[in-house]
């Protein structure tokens, strides 16, 4: 019995390993619904807490590194939405509807 349970977390592992490479090299493309969804999918495997040690560190990292570009994404959003007033201070961006 525990001799087929390590053969199902060794394999386990490796799937989880093939996922992160994958998944690593295509961040800079994705978008933000696509990281934001990996990353709750990453946060709901780390919360049944039944991954080997390894495994959930390598998810915990590329979780950081989702978030990471998540949140870079959604400054670049908030930037695009407001302008710089002649003050210097940033205020939101209004549509101007006589357009």
């Amino acid at each position: 019995m525990l001799r087929l349970r390590e053969k199902n977390l060794t394999q386990h592992a490796s799937r989880i390993r093939e996922y992160h490479v994958k998944k690593q090299s295509k961040t800079e493309e994705m978008t933000f619904e696509a990281a934001f969804a990996q990353l709750e999918e990453i946060v709901g495997k780390l919360e049944v807490g039944d991954l080997p040690l390894d495994d959930a560190l390598a998810l915990f990292e590329q979780g950081q590194k989702l978030a990471a570009f998540c949140g870079t994404k959604l400054d670049a959003a908030e930037l695009r939405v407001q302008k710089l007033s002649a003050s210097g201070a940033l205020e939101p961006f209004e549509l101007n509807e006589d357009r």
